[in-house]
């Protein structure tokens, strides 16, 4: 949806028809003139185009926004703290906690997303008719790919180091645990491809 913005908009701006001569040889010579029809000018379109691609950009980069401070605050990440000495080898070196109370867990709030993202487009496919009611498939797809993508990754401290950030796909992380989701991430990256 993202890429095709332009050619969404184009399909709903209204047709004006050409201008067609007044003369009936010309008409014989070429029937198919008064069937021909030209799209609104070109500057017009690109002017709606650029208005759509910065409804997206903009909805997009708010929802990234908050939802991250949202998701920190309903579904606090874990934290990784110093495991207590132990002679056993295989022993983690590092415990995961979470320091707040977790309201609501990043699936749900995912899931939350998605569904919305899917209203979005089920309203525009059922009634979306012009130019008009683009803004709202806009502004939702730019709010709610933004808002998935945000819920989609996840940063957790690497060692011993604080300031080492990796990223990783934090719905895998949430369900699995971080000790599992080497061999979790493997799977589900093996089964989609």
């Amino acid at each position: 949806m993202i890429a095709s913005i332009g050619s969404f908009l184009t399909s709903l701006l209204p047709p004006t028809t050409s201008s067609t001569s007044s003369h009936s040889f010309d008409i014989l010579l070429s029937p198919l003139s008064i069937l021909s029809t030209t799209s609104t000018s070109d500057e017009e379109a690109l002017n709606l185009r650029n208005k759509h691609v910065f409804i997206l950009s903009l909805t997009g980069t708010i929802a990234r926004l908050l939802t991250g401070i949202s998701a920190d605050y309903l579904a606090p990440p874990l934290v990784a703290i110093p495991a207590p000495h132990s002679d056993d080898p295989h022993a983690p070196t590092h415990l995961y906690i979470r320091k707040r109370k977790q309201r609501l867990s990043r699936s749900l709030f995912a899931a939350l997303c998605a569904v919305l993202l899917a209203g979005v487009f089920g309203w525009s496919a059922a009634y979306l008719q012009s130019e008009r009611g683009l803004w709202v498939l806009s502004a939702g797809t730019g709010g709610f790919y933004g808002a998935l993508f945000t819920l989609s990754v996840s940063r957790h401290p690497q060692h011993d180091d604080d300031t080492t950030d990796i990223v990783q796909p934090a719905i895998v992380s949430s369900h699995f645990g971080p000790s599992n989701f080497g061999l979790a991430w493997g799977m589900v990256s093996y089964f989609v491809s």
